[in-house]
């Protein structure tokens, strides 16, 4: 029994291992730079007073508020569609990753992953592309003038996606693990079934043999008894 369901669990297993596609990944990393035009001290008078322009959003939470508002920025659904529209997936990641001992330099980090290499390369390009106009745009919402606009660009190419296929050994190992379980479980099941069938089946033997040998007997007295009359005759 325990053979049988060893190799219908060693089969799935196999078709789950090759049926695992693989899937491809990419990131780019995407810089914010502040304008280059700075701001010269101007002595100013209570009569005359000089006032200078300044990124709000900058001045509120550095470029880090900037940086995290472009990450969120670009998941929105007008982004997404835009990539949609132009051969790539809605589906990708936007993250901030603060570089250690860099101050207030975070970078945003744009990925995604599928089937196909092209799909991943395209959808990451376009993000990419996208991040700074989306970043202008939501600088433009918050009153921030031209000349103090943090700009974002990415910082390399888009790499080659690389594939893998992720789980696949594990997914396959828990199947196998659970696959072999279930036969233990059903093999020691079936040999205590058989066990109890077998034993009821000689208990019902030995009955009917013990029921025969009492009709035995009783017709041995009987015809015993019968002879006894007859010498006595």
């Amino acid at each position: 029994m325990f053979i049988p369901l060893a190799l219908i669990t060693a089969f799935f297993a196999y078709q789950a291992y090759s049926g695992v596609k693989p899937q491809y990944y990419t990131s780019v990393s995407v810089g914010l730079v502040s304008p280059s035009v700075k701001d010269v001290a101007v002595q100013s008078s209570p009569s005359d007073p000089v006032f200078q322009v300044s990124n709000g959003l900058q001045d509120a939470g550095g470029v880090s508020l900037l940086a995290n508002l472009l990450a969120i920025g670009l998941r929105d659904a007008s982004v997404q569609s835009q990539v949609r529209a132009a051969g790539g997936s809605g589906s990708y990641s936007s993250e901030v990753f603060n570089l250690p001992n860099a101050g207030q330099l975070p970078i945003v980090v744009v990925s995604a992953q599928g089937p196909s290499a092209q799909g991943v390369f395209d959808t990451v390009n376009l993000v990419a592309q996208q991040s700074d106009q989306t970043l202008r745009g939501i600088q433009a919402q918050a009153g921030v003038p031209d000349t103090r606009l943090i700009t974002a660009f990415p910082l390399s190419a888009v790499p080659e996606p690389v594939g893998g296929l992720p789980g696949r050994t594990r997914e396959t190992a828990t199947l196998a693990v659970a696959g072999l379980a279930g036969a233990v479980v059903a093999s020691v099941l079936f040999d205590a079934v058989v066990v109890r069938i077998g034993r009821s089946r000689r208990k019902d033997g030995k009955g009917i043999r013990d029921t025969e040998e009492l009709a035995d007997d009783g017709t041995d007295s009987e015809m015993h008894l019968d002879r006894r009359d007859r010498a006595y005759r």
